[in-house]
């Protein structure tokens, strides 16, 4: 018999992010949803070339949030991946920003994926 799955702590996802995604090599966006219970699904979702601009955000939340509904997702674990230094620009801040706005889903957390590894997101700064 399998033990039932539980809720991974903050520790847990960003070892996953770290091993999964690890040091930027492109811009994309990744989205690890999770269930009611907070267990990862077992789909992780890539989007390439996602331009980092605040005014694509609201199309791009919708589209996620539909996914979202469709796929019986009850949250998600952002990582944005971008090359670049540690830490977000006001530009990306803003970006980040918009997307939750725009987003009809819980957040769980959120993650930069970086030139030189991973660091999780905090109410808009990297931390």
């Amino acid at each position: 018999m399998t033990a039932p799955l539980s809720a991974p702590t903050d520790a847990d996802l960003f070892e996953t992010v770290s091993s999964l995604v690890g040091p930027a090599a492109r811009v994309q966006l990744w989205l690890f949803p999770l269930d009611a219970d907070g267990v990862p699904v077992r789909v992780v979702i890539p989007i390439e070339d996602v331009p980092l601009d605040p005014g694509v955000m609201p199309r791009l939340g919708a589209s996620v949030t539909e996914m979202a509904e469709l796929g019986g997702w009850a949250a998600l674990v952002l990582v944005w991946e971008r090359p670049g230094p540690p830490w977000l620009s006001a530009r990306e801040e803003e970006v980040v920003a918009a997307f939750r706005s725009a987003s009809g889903i819980p957040l769980r957390a959120e993650f930069l994926s970086h030139d030189t590894g991973v660091r999780r997101v905090r109410s808009g700064t990297a931390a």
